[in-house]
Parts: C-alpha cells; sequence; structure tokens
C-alpha cells in the first residue's frame, strides 16, 4: 500500500530553517509538493529521500523509516543533484543500470531520440541534461519516484510523453511542477 507520513518534520540548511515543524499522511499514490520559491520544495523532496538529513521529526513512506533504506528505495530528479560532465550518456546509464521493463524501455527509447549515447554530459543542453537524469530516476520502477520540477525545459512532446509515464507508475510519485500538469489518478497536496 502506498504511504506517505511525515510526522513533525523539520529540515535545516546550514543555520536555515527550511522546513519546521510540518506534518502530513497520505495514501494516495501521486503527491504534489507546491510552495513559493524557497519555501522547501527540493529540500522536502530530498529529505523524504534520504539524500540529506532531516533535523527532527520521523518520515515512513511505504513502509521504510530508516534513512538508508530510503535512499535505496527512491528514485530522485533535482537539479540540486549533477550529473558527472565527463561521462557520456552511455556511461551515466549504465551506472543507473537496474533490470528495466520494456515499457521504460520504450519510453527511454522515445524520451531520448534525439541524444546520441556517445554523447558526454558537458555537451548537452540543459534540457537534454534533464531528459538523461529524469531517466536515471525512473529506472526505479519499483518504490518512490521524488521529482523535483520534472517537466522544465522540456518541449510539449517530451512533456506530454513524460506525463503518460508516469500516469502509468505503479509506485508512489512525489513531484514539485510550476507547470500544470494532470495525471489520470487523483493527487493529494502538500502546501509548504
Amino acid at each position: 500500500m502506498n504511504r506517505l507520513l511525515l510526522d513533525s518534520l523539520s529540515i535545516h540548511r546550514g543555520a536555515k530553517r527550511i522546513v519546521t515543524d510540518f506534518s502530513f499522511s497520505t495514501t494516495s499514490q501521486i503527491i504534489k509538493v507546491s510552495g513559493r520559491n524557497g519555501s522547501g520544495k527540493t529540500s522536502l523532496l530530498l529529505g523524504i529521500s534520504g539524500l540529506i538529513p532531516i533535523s527532527s521529526g520521523r518520515i515512513n513512506i511505504l513502509g521504510e523509516r530508516r534513512r538508508s533504506g530510503r535512499r535505496r528505495m527512491c528514485g530522485v530528479f533535482s537539479n540540486a543533484i549533477l550529473l558527472p560532465e565527463y561521462l557520456s550518456v552511455k556511461e551515466i546509464l549504465s551506472a543507473c543500470q537496474t533490470p528495466i521493463s520494456s515499457r521504460l524501455k520504450n519510453f527511454e527509447e522515445e524520451f531520448l531520440c534525439n541524444i546520441h549515447s556517445c554523447t558526454r554530459v558537458t555537451d548537452l543542453s540543459e534540457g537534454q541534461k534533464r531528459k538523461v537524469a529524469i531517466v536515471c530516476s525512473l529506472r526505479k520502477e519499483r518504490g518512490a519516484l521524488l521529482l523535483d520540477e520534472p517537466f522544465n525545459a522540456l518541449d510539449k512532446k517530451a512533456r506530454e510523453a513524460l506525463v503518460g509515464h508516469l500516469s502509468d507508475y505503479s509506485g508512489m510519485l512525489v513531484y514539485t511542477s510550476h507547470s500544470e500538469v494532470s495525471f489520470s489518478a487523483g493527487e493529494a497536496e502538500i502546501t509548504l
């Protein structure tokens, strides 16, 4: 069963308090995190994933409470996570290689169709870098996807392909977006 529980959660980045004593609970499969710029959306996603520490409180996502367990079960896309510039697209995708379904393989071929696999990350446009990083995060086909503004810098065709793929995702999706998107399933919303 899908479940996200945030109990009295606080996150600090250095001396700055980003999220303070925040609680939220849902069994929704799709959760949108919204709020003004600088309100802590990215920090919340990174805290849920276990990539940054929380100051206090408790996180339970899909039954996993330990930080190391959350890191293993979450696919994460964020501009805060940079791809190594010296690697090629093929090397990046090999590094995040897990057995993938034919559905994901077909999506990747369509989504990355204009990107040559031997191209180094340093030679990619910002939109192409985003696409490669998004594909890496999607390789967590079970568990949770935490996507920070995944629709930015994508053309209409790529945005529609991504929404279509995410609509059929079998795990939990937690995302931020300033773009208007709509999924076939209903969604819960966290407002910071």
